[in-house]
């Protein structure tokens, strides 16, 4: 996201462009505060431009408001220059409770009435969270694509990638498990003795059961898949946590099947980004269980198929007409659907691209239109 709005805002501006980049796990680790140099700090400069992570997310350290901007309300005044929050999203699960609401409805208010801030969030259903999270209806805020999508790259080599093969690349998600796979059984349309015992196990938590399923399945799916078509197969963690998941994956796989046809990344620092990315640009295809997978690769016009697991998700897919383009990894025919999925975007990879290039470049014009508004705000406070 850091590097995509960085790009978009440099293309669109009519002047040269200097960020002064703050790191958000500075302030979420407390090695710095959100205090009076902080606000000094941006009055130095022409505006806050607020985006690059989730900032809507119910956290027990985020007292001030409720987001990850946790600047007291008291300093937000003492911000003389224009703030830009630039396409913010959330990661609230069902059923939870958002922590210090009261604090978040208090800093929404401000940030809603006052005229020197502009308030974009991601197109995946952020706008519509918000409204029902404050109970009213919010004109002022904007929807605009994920800056994801124009993540810039650098070429280099990648020793992951088999030439004469198809390469595609698996990103797991493990990321707030507990949550996340935390979703009751239903009646299922496939099953097997091994899927039957898992379901059945007393040792393992619900969602524990439901993450085990799903790499039963998908270790057996990619399995078939990847012999019928010859495919090397890229585990490609983006997170700490999706480690763990690889693991997982590695054990549901035959043995002969993990140590013959599966590959694994390494995690990178954020200033390598553009080569991270890079590989999502040279492979064939990519499964994102991520949305910071999902998007980039559409962005890159490299053919995906989604592992949606939260509505964040499927909203950003429905809301640019990709319904053909993932699966539910909680329907009960996943395995069958994923299968028919990934060989239709396999057996037409050149429609694919196209596909996403098209749905690249009108949501590079909402963009655009955003900021030539972003850019307004911040000659007029100049003015």
């Amino acid at each position: 996201m850091i590097y995509g709005t960085e790009r978009v805002l440099r293309e669109d501006a009519s002047v040269e462009i200097e960020f002064k980049s703050l790191a958000w796990d500075d302030y979420t680790f407390q090695l710095k505060a959100f205090d009076m140099d902080f606000v000094d700090f941006i009055n130095s400069t022409d505006g806050l431009l607020v985006g690059g992570a989730v900032t809507f997310g119910s956290r027990s350290y985020l007292k001030n408001t409720g987001m990850r901007l946790d600047l007291p309300l008291e300093l937000w005044p003492k911000i003389i220059k224009p703030i830009i929050f630039y396409g913010v999203s959330y990661r609230v699960w069902k059923d939870e409770t958002y922590l210090y609401l009261d604090k978040l409805k208090e800093v929404m208010k401000y940030i809603f009435s006052n005229k020197k801030i502009l308030f974009a969030v991601r197109n995946d259903g952020t706008k519509e969270f918000l409204e029902q999270l404050l109970g009213y209806s919010i004109p002022q805020i904007f929807i605009i694509p994920d800056p994801a999508l124009f993540v810039p790259t650098k070429e280099c080599f990648h020793p992951e990638i088999v030439e004469g093969k198809k390469n595609v690349i698996l990103s797991l998600n493990n990321e707030d498990m507990e949550r996340r796979y935390n979703v009751p059984f239903g009646e299922r349309i496939e099953s097997d003795e091994k899927i039957t015992n898992i379901i059945n196990d007393p040792k393992l938590s619900l969602p524990e059961k439901r993450k085990t399923v799903l790499l039963a399945e998908l270790a057996s799916s990619l399995e078939k898949i990847v012999y019928k078509y010859d495919i090397n197969l890229i585990l490609c963690p983006h997170y700490l946590d999706d480690l763990e998941m690889n693991f997982q994956f590695f054990r549901a796989c035959k043995p002969v099947f993990a140590h013959q046809k599966l590959l694994s990344t390494s995690l990178l620092k954020l200033n390598q980004t553009q080569y991270f990315y890079d590989l999502y640009k040279q492979v064939d295809m990519s499964i994102s269980m991520r949305v910071h997978s999902m998007s980039p690769s559409i962005g890159l016009n490299t053919p995906m198929l989604a592992l949606t697991s939260q509505g964040r998700m499927t909203e950003f897919m429905d809301n640019i007409d990709l319904q053909e383009n993932y699966v539910d990894i909680f329907s009960t025919d996943f395995k069958s659907q994923f299968e028919i999925r990934f060989d239709k975007i396999l057996n037409s990879l050149s429609g694919t691209k196209q596909l996403f290039s098209e749905k690249v470049e009108l949501m590079r014009r909402d963009i655009r239109c955003f900021n030539k508004m972003a850019f307004s705000l911040l000659d007029s406070a100049k003015n």
